[in-house]
Order: structure tokens, then sequence, then C-alpha cells
């Protein structure tokens, strides 16, 4: 796909927008206006709604680039050590390390 299809195509996708309700507490005399409190509320269906909405719109918008996250992950991973131990510490009459084995 060429460069000016696919940045057509991306400007297509419509990004999510968060309601707002709004919501208002008092707090040593001074009133809050929170339009986005209802977020908070995690096991809300009209929260898990929306996080799935920009989920989906973030998954339609790094879809381009999803060969270089590969290639970026990639080099990442060849250069964290896959075998790595702690140096060993003292407590009473033990030695304690950490060993990270692949």
């Amino acid at each position: 796909m060429a460069k000016n299809q696919s940045q057509a195509k991306m400007s297509e996708i419509i990004p999510p927008v968060a309601k707002r309700v709004r919501h208002s507490r008092v707090i040593q005399g001074v009133t809050l206006i929170d339009n986005y409190a209802w977020l908070a509320k995690k096991n809300s269906s009209a929260v898990t709604k929306y996080l799935k909405e920009e989920n989906e719109y973030t998954d339609q918008m790094m879809c381009p680039s999803l060969s270089l996250q590969k290639k970026i992950y990639e080099e990442i991973l060849g250069r964290i050590k896959e075998k790595d131990i702690d140096v060993p510490y003292r407590d009473g009459n033990y030695f304690y390390y950490s060993k990270i084995a692949k």
C-alpha cells in the first residue's frame, strides 16, 4: 500500500471520545468538577466498552508499524542477558542470590 493511501485510510479512523458526565464534590469548601469520574468505576460495563473502543482504535492506528514494532522488540531482546545471577548476600549463616534462567 502506498504511503498516501495508508495516510488517507488512517485519517478515516475516528478516535473514541469519552462521554462527559458532570460530577462534583466539595473538599474543604472547594467544589471540584470532574467530568470523567465515571471512568474510575473499573467494573462498569460503560467503562469496559469505552476501553475496548480505545484499544481497537490503538490497534488500527498502530497497524502500519507492526513490522517496526517487531524489529524493535527483537532488538531489545537481543540486548538482554537471558541468564543472570545477582551478587550473593549473607543473611546469618547463609548466602542468598537470585538467578534468572531461561
